[in-house]
């Protein structure tokens, strides 16, 4: 296991691919910026800036109707990522991308099901999740402290991503945590990443990669 930057693994993958982004729009937006920065600054343009092409999926119609609005080209469409067959989405593409998707689920699986069904032989995918088993969230559980997300239903482990990927035809390439960068985090929460690229299995987020057979 690893502690990778999350958003750079994703930036290589994407080069030159047909990319498919699950949950585009995130939730590191700030309404105080202007939308047109807050769009170039997302992992989606991100993505965008290096694939061949992308196709985004979210629900969030207020946040992809303001970047049109703004005329912004994001290749984003609306949509139930537990349904993916009922959207037109074109061919196979080449990586898949759900970002701290899946613990907001009722029914996870039929994500992954889609997922499947959109990719060709090869076809990587990325899943990323908050992490059951990190150090911060052992503490906050220790202090008595402990909060899911509001939305959140369901907390992974490692093995237990891994098992739940495999069971839906992937075969699990790796199981690593990630972060977000270090180049705008202050001294403390630098010695905080420090212990966790020490010791990996206690990263706040899970990343797993693999590919369909």
């Amino acid at each position: 296991m690893r502690h990778i930057d999350r958003e750079a693994t994703v930036t290589e993958l994407s080069a030159g691919k047909r990319v498919l982004h699950l949950g585009c729009v995130g939730y590191h937006w700030n309404r105080n910026q202007a939308v047109s920065t807050r769009y170039d600054e997302s992992l989606h343009a991100r993505i965008q800036r290096v694939a061949g092409e992308v196709v985004g999926v979210d629900t969030n119609t207020e946040i992809i109707d303001d970047y049109a609005r703004a005329g912004i080209d994001h290749g984003m469409v609306v949509g139930d990522v537990e349904d993916l067959g009922a959207l037109d989405l074109g061919e196979p593409f080449d990586l898949i991308v759900s970002g701290n998707v899946i613990e907001h689920l009722s029914n996870p699986g039929r994500m992954l099901d889609g997922m499947r069904e959109l990719s060709h032989a090869g076809t990587v995918i990325l899943v990323t999740t908050p992490h059951g088993l990190s150090l911060r969230k052992y503490v906050s559980h220790v202090r008595g402290r402990l909060r899911e997300g509001d939305d959140h239903v369901m907390t992974f482990n490692g093995p237990a991503l891994a098992n739940f990927i495999s069971r839906h035809g992937f075969r699990v390439l790796s199981v690593d945590t990630g972060h977000g960068g270090v180049e705008n985090i202050k001294l403390r929460g630098r010695l905080a990443h420090a212990v966790v690229n020490r010791f990996p299995q206690f990263g706040r987020t899970l990343v797993a990669q693999a590919e369909l057979p």
